[in-house]
Formats: C-alpha cells, structure tokens, sequence
C-alpha cells in the first residue's frame, strides 16, 4: 500500500510551473499534399489526433526535420499549455521516469508495441544495453563480467521479460525483476554474485544517463495525444533547394501558365530556366493547393524554409 501511494504521488505532482514553460512549442512531422490526409484535416480545424508529444526546443527541427518529415508547428508556449492538459518530461527526476509502468521512459525510446508487457521489455533491454556499453571492455571486474553475460543472453532476457504482466513503476522494481530473470546466469556462467541492491545501483545511473542524452529534446508530452493547436501558429513548409531566387521563378511560373502567352513570347534561356525546375514548381503548386483547399492561410503564418539548409546544419551539429 505504501508503495501504491508513493507512485500516485508521482503521477498527482506538478512536473512544471510558469517558469518552465517556453515562449514557444514545436512540433514535427510529415506532410502530404498530394492526397487526401487525414493530418491536412486536422490542421484546417486545429486538433491533431495521435501526437504524443511536442518539444519546448527549435534544435528538433535540425534534428528530426530532414529524416522523413517536412513541416514544423511552432506555437505560443502560454497558450499550448492553457488548451491541452500537458506533462514536462523531468529527465533528472527517476521517479517521474520510471511511474506509471515507465511511461516517460517508453516515451524517450519511442517503443511501439501496444502490448504492456513487450514495450516495458523492450524499455528495459534498452536500459540494459546501456548497461552494457558501459562496461564493453571491462573483462575482469565483476560488473564486467556480468555485462558480458548480460548482452549475450539478452535475446533469453528479453523472452523471460515478455512473461511478466505485473507494471514496473520505480528503479527498484525494475532490479527485482531484473535479479529475477537473470537469475540462471548465477548458476549457468560461474556463480556470478550480482544481487538486487547492485542491480539497483547500476540501473540508477543507466536512468541518469538516459536523461541527461535526452533532456536536449525539452518534450513536453499531452496526456490524451490530442494537441489543440492556437490559431495564428506558424506553419513551416520545408521543400528541397528552396530559395528566393526560385521562389521568384515560381512566382513567374504560375503568371505564364495564368496569361495567353506561348513559348514562342518568352526569351529562350529563360524558357529553359523555368523548365528545368518544372518539377519543383509541381510540387510547391501541389502544397499551394492543399493550403487552398483546406484553408490553412486562414488558420496559420504559413512560411517556405530550404530543407537542405536545415541538413547542412544538422551535418555542422552532428560534426559529419
């Protein structure tokens, strides 16, 4: 009972208060304007179904826009957070980490299965490999050796993890469970001496680690993955190779296909110019046409932003 009443204190407390909350809230994703969406629907009445979480911090745009996403949400911080019932993910804090069957800690590894007891195993194989690296080349000491044995069982592991259906809500449960299942390796690998209280301090630090590395994505996550978007958002497009100059020709583009003009009227190095972006300009007529369609200039700042400049900065910040 004790235990139960510490963890509802967890999920009970404030994890923010206004000094936390950032001028500004992005989102990432991806956007199809070629075919009917249920994404462009959701951003004409500004409720977006599915999202999970969204990030106080624009360097999610460096780091996740170019990998199969091409749009960015940023919206007022004040205002995200008066409209949507939202949690600060607290990256030093193990107890908000590990509550309610590891949810935060799901979260950060973005585990997919639906089924609890597959996605807290593959949590904790996650948690277990960083264990391990820690000690990859440590071959003599005790923890060395259990991190050998650990990361060549951990398919075995991994299995007897599946089987367990009681929720693991604290770093300590999760060395109990732990000790449990790996138990046989005492006996199987040289009477290795690895007790709970060892595993607990490990796993500890494996959390405090995992936190620090994520704490640069600032996610926020909304507790019923339904975002209320404010209106008057800025809604930013990325597109390959985007520039003013081809914005200009874009522009020039849309006239000539508007005018009676033939292409006998127009200068010939011209005419070769504006054909060798044909495909562009499809494809940014394409997005214009959603925009139209579902109104979206009505609802939201809409901006055009290069997608290989934001790769060029991700390539600088990752130092490729």
């Amino acid at each position: 009972m004790k235990k139960l009443l510490e963890n509802i204190d967890v999920l009970l407390e404030d994890s923010f208060d206004a000094s936390d909350v950032p001028s500004d809230f992005y989102m990432v994703f991806y956007l199809d304007p070629g075919r009917k969406s249920d994404r462009l629907e959701q951003l004409a009445k500004g409720k977006l179904e599915g999202v999970k979480g969204i990030s106080g911090s624009s360097m999610i745009v460096i780091d996740f826009l170019p990998n199969g996403r091409n749009a960015i949400l940023k919206m007022d911080g004040d205002t995200v957070v008066k409209r949507n019932p939202i949690s600060r993910v607290m990256y030093s804090n193990h107890h908000y980490l590990m509550s309610n069957d590891m949810f935060a800690i799901r979260r950060l590894f973005n585990v997919s299965a639906t089924d609890p007891s597959s996605a807290r195993a593959s949590a904790i194989i996650t948690i277990l490999h960083d264990f391990t690296r820690e000690y990859k080349n440590d071959y003599h000491s005790r923890e060395g050796k259990v991190a050998f044995y650990v990361k060549t069982e951990m398919w075995r592991i991994k299995k007897e993890l599946k089987k367990e259906s009681e929720p693991v809500n604290s770093v300590r449960e999760m060395a109990k469970l732990i000790h449990r299942v790996t138990e046989y390796l005492s006996a199987s690998k040289g009477g290795l001496d690895f007790d709970v209280r060892d595993w607990e301090k490990h796993l500890h630090k494996a959390i405090k680690d995992i936190g620090r590395d994520y704490a640069k994505e600032a996610e926020w996550i909304l507790k019923d993955e339904t975002l209320i978007v404010p209106k008057g958002s800025t809604l930013m497009i990325g597109l390959s190779n985007y520039t003013d100059k081809v914005e200009a020709l874009y522009q020039e583009w849309k006239e000539l296909k508007g005018s009676s003009k033939g292409p006998e009227d127009i200068d010939s190095d011209r005419m070769l110019q504006l054909a060798s972006h044909k495909y562009w300009f499809e494809k940014r007529e394409a997005m214009d046409a959603a925009i139209d369609d579902y109104g979206l200039d009505r609802r939201y700042r809409i901006r055009f932003v290069d997608i290989e400049s934001i790769k060029r900065a991700q390539e600088k910040v990752r130092g490729w």
